[in-house]
């Protein structure tokens, strides 16, 4: 009789132990950093980009830090952006597929985001250059990257209909930080124009 009840013990204590183990050794796989890396596709300065993508679907969730580390941003979507830097502290991150390219800028220096700008022709002097269509008419924007408040003009010129509408810029720079000197494409027969636009 003993002996049925030692053996009884014993046998609970092994299955409780045995339970124990697997439950600590479940916990730490889930939360060792080399899983959480294996996911890892693409680290820089100042992002990161880590890889969801199930079976049917591709998806990338990715992370912009500012200098000091922090995350000040961040997004998923369904392919690896592109990261490059404009200056020291204006990072670009593009996005989009096709003929449309979607991008965006952080001054991770600022903390600063900026909207999603589509084809920008131009970034600089802390300005950039895009063509929009609003109300059935084309526009050239030149305004301030990260504040519309600070900096912001529209320029409407008989430019050519086009489907595409950054198509018509053909290219733009700034002679200095108050001209600006663009090639665009006018009126129905499509000329190039050249202009320089006074930005006072």
């Amino acid at each position: 009789m003993k002996i049925k009840y030692v053996l009884l013990i014993l046998f609970l204590c092994f299955i409780s132990f045995f339970s124990v183990a697997c439950s600590k050794n479940k916990i730490s796989t889930l939360v060792t950093p080399s899983s959480f890396n294996s996911n890892l596709v693409e680290k820089g300065k100042n992002h990161k980009v880590i890889d969801l993508s199930k079976v049917d679907e591709a998806e990338y969730h990715y992370y912009i830090f500012n200098n000091n580390g922090d995350i000040m941003f961040e997004e998923t979507y369904y392919r690896i952006p592109y990261f490059s830097y404009l200056g020291n502290d204006i990072l670009q991150v593009q996005t989009g597929g096709g003929n449309v390219s979607q991008n965006q800028y952080f001054n991770t220096d600022k903390n600063l985001i900026s909207p999603i700008y589509y084809n920008p022709s131009l970034v600089e002097n802390g300005k950039i250059v895009y063509m929009t269509y609003e109300g059935s008419k084309f526009k050239l924007i030149v305004r301030d990257l990260f504040d519309k408040s600070k900096f912001y003009k529209e320029y409407e010129r008989e430019f050519s209909h086009i489907a595409t509408p950054y198509s018509i810029l053909i290219s733009a720079k700034f002679i200095d930080s108050n001209k600006l000197q663009v090639t665009y494409l006018a009126g129905k027969d499509y000329k190039k124009v050249t202009e320089i636009i006074s930005l006072n």
